[in-house]
C-alpha cells in the first residue's frame, strides 16, 4: 500500500489505521508538492486517458460539490 521509494514512516503499524493511512497520504502530497493540485469537494464526472502506452495524459472532467446531494 505504499508508492514506490516513499515507505510509511518507521514504527507504522503493518495493519495502519486510516489515522495512520491519511498521514501517509498527506506527507505523499506535501512531499512532492502535490496539494494544490488536490481539489476536495468534487466529482470526477469523467477520466479518460488521450495517447498510448509511451505518451499521453489524463483528460479529467469535474463538478463542484458532490453528485446528488
Amino acid at each position: 500500500m505504499t508508492y514506490p521509494n516513499f515507505p510509511y514512516p518507521p514504527g507504522t503499524p503493518l495493519i495502519a489505521s486510516h489515522v495512520d493511512v491519511l498521514a501517509y497520504h498527506e506527507s505523499f502530497a506535501s512531499h512532492y508538492n502535490l496539494t494544490p493540485y488536490i481539489r476536495f469537494n468534487h466529482t470526477v464526472l469523467r477520466a479518460s486517458w488521450e495517447g498510448d502506452a509511451g505518451a499521453g495524459r489524463w483528460n479529467v472532467r469535474v463538478g463542484v460539490g458532490h453528485e446528488g446531494n
